[in-house]
């Protein structure tokens, strides 16, 4: 802990990428592209804010010209993964159902375009 003996008051703000966003190390997110254009691709979640879509700006890319630019986001925060549609054309669905936003959990399967995602979570 830190010595502030000076007087000071140290204020800390908690932003979206606070210590409650960072992604614990016992645990490893995938994505596995199971149908579509790139199927057979997986893709580590690394970052508490993940895009997927397919624009180069995207984090995940996709070769899917039913996919919008930036078609979705994947957050972490507060031990939960949550799956978010970015306003795109055609939808995120999950498991079946469309969604704007709600938690993911091991074994949900997204659907963005024509791609179908496996979403899993490991523990290391």
């Amino acid at each position: 802990m830190a010595d502030y003996s000076d007087g000071e008051t140290k204020v800390v703000s908690r932003k979206a990428n606070s210590r409650d966003s960072i992604i614990p190390v016992t645990i490893r997110p995938t994505l596995t592209i199971s149908n579509g254009p790139d199927a057979g691709k997986k893709f580590y979640i690394e970052e508490s804010c993940t895009t997927v879509g397919r624009s180069k700006e995207a984090d995940i890319q996709l070769d899917d010209e039913v996919a919008s630019r930036l078609h979705a986001e994947i957050h972490f925060n507060n031990m939960e993964f949550r799956i978010k549609d970015l306003q795109s054309s055609n939808g995120t669905f999950l498991n079946g159902s469309s969604v704007i936003e709600y938690a993911l959990r091991h074994n949900d399967k997204i659907m963005i375009g024509e791609t179908m995602l496996h979403f899993t979570i490991d523990r290391i």
